[in-house]
């Protein structure tokens, strides 16, 4: 979908209803401007508290000493692999 829209004096842009419906955007919705060569992308941006519970299957469990050794033991595995493949 696309739409030809104007810049306003004060470098502003209006985003058509149909985009803002098809992604969610609401008034008060926050945006990440970005370039790429000779593009400008919006993209919608997550609300942080919209993540909530989205690592919930990641969380480690267990003793904290275990959990230090886990880390530990990534930590150590990281450094070799990073020094085994240098870049």
């Amino acid at each position: 979908m696309s739409q030809l829209i104007t810049v306003t004096p004060q470098g502003q842009i209006s985003i058509p209803a149909p985009l803002r419906r098809l992604f969610g955007l609401t008034t008060g919705s926050r945006v990440f401007v970005s370039a790429a060569g000779h593009r400008i992308i919006v993209e919608p941006a997550s609300d942080f508290l919209s993540l909530k519970g989205s690592l919930a299957s990641k969380a480690v469990t267990g003793p904290t000493s275990q959990i230090i050794k886990q880390e530990e033991q990534a930590i150590s595995s990281a450094l070799a692999q990073k020094h085994k493949n240098p870049k």
